[in-house]
């Protein structure tokens, strides 16, 4: 694992309370060594935008430019959802939060053209989304929840709850 560092706290000023902070540091660190031994899955509390900035990075030099673009959309609309819903951790990532996502994908808002306004200009329509970009924003979700499971970052998530979850229209 990740080495990390303890500072101790200015207010133990005698060696017994010193001491007693270690001891106690010890013990804890000792239980979770016997919990990752039982299988206790590893935490990473990898912030979604971390976790989003690591995906691109690595598929950067695997993947055409177009092909980054639309996939950018679509994570757009999952990191949306994250922000949403209070997600601020990837590995607290659930399979009923996954049939939460895929409705808020499916029935996100559409954007029109707007009329009389800049050329490019858009506004948000009542419209349903086409089910091609709908399944193209759920495939990206996907790949990217895939891209985490390998990875150890999403514990909760099986292969098959992503896949059963975000099921295309």
């Amino acid at each position: 694992g990740k080495t990390t560092y303890k500072t101790l706290d200015a207010s133990l000023s005698t060696a017994e309370q010193r001491r007693d902070w270690a001891i106690r540091l010890s013990k804890s660190l000792a239980r979770r060594r016997v919990e990752l031994d039982a299988g206790d899955p590893v935490r990473t509390r990898t912030a979604v935008g971390d976790a989003i900035d690591d995906f691109f990075r690595v598929k950067q030099s695997e993947l055409a430019d177009t092909t980054l673009e639309r996939r950018r959309v679509g994570i757009g609309r999952f990191q949306a959802w994250c922000q949403a819903r209070g997600v601020q951790i990837v590995e607290s990532i659930t399979p009923a939060q996954l049939a939460d996502l895929r409705s808020w994908i499916v029935m996100g808002g559409r954007f029109a053209v707007a009329k009389g306004g800049t050329r490019g200009a858009r506004v948000t329509s009542n419209a349903l989304r086409r089910p091609a970009t709908v399944n193209t924003d759920l495939t990206s979700a996907k790949i990217l929840l895939n891209h985490l499971r390998k990875n150890g970052k999403v514990p909760k998530l099986s292969r098959d709850a992503i896949s059963d979850n975000l099921k295309a229209v």
